[in-house]
């Protein structure tokens, strides 16, 4: 968390939330892991009067996703592996296998044989792995993208793997 706190002091950054995607062993295929600092996800998704997308399993489905106690996947994994809302995913982590009810089915196509999307506290906690893949940024109100960019890169060394858009984005 403390990078996405950096960033969020940078003038012009009205908020910025953590993502890290890793290749992850489920049966006997790779799926794409995602973990996401959902807090953080949510607020942009609310600042532009949006909410998390695709099927719920209940109107709790949303906290549940949060707090680290369910999953989205896509629904190509859903196609490819039967999974279905409500169902219990099982991902082996280097801290034991982790068992989450199926919260969420979505479209992401970003990978071929399917999305998983956690909690980023629950991912750091159970893969023992405090890095970020990247960062996205959401600009504030009047602030210019380009300035706040490159005020990130000046102030926290370039080179950052930052999204960086604006609310009309």
């Amino acid at each position: 968390a403390g990078l996405e706190k950096q960033v969020e002091q940078v003038d012009g950054v009205a908020t910025a939330y953590g993502v890290r995607a890793v290749v992850q062993e489920l049966g006997d295929s790779d799926i794409l892991l995602l973990g996401v600092d959902l807090a953080g996800y949510r607020k942009v998704l609310a600042a532009r009067g949006r909410d998390l997308i695709g099927i719920r399993a209940s109107p709790a489905s949303d906290d549940e996703l949060a707090a680290g106690k369910g999953a989205g996947i896509s629904r190509n994994l859903a196609a490819l592996s039967g999974l279905k809302l409500g169902d219990v995913l099982e991902l082996p982590s280097p801290t034991g296998v982790v068992r989450l009810p199926v919260t969420h089915i979505t479209e992401d196509y970003s990978w071929p044989r399917g999305v998983v999307a956690i909690d980023l506290s629950l991912y750091r906690q159970r893969w023992q792995d405090d890095a970020l893949t990247y960062l996205d940024v959401l600009v504030a109100p009047g602030a210019d993208r380009a300035d706040v960019r490159r005020r990130l890169d000046r102030e926290l060394g370039g080179g950052g793997g930052f999204f960086v858009y604006e609310d009309a984005d």
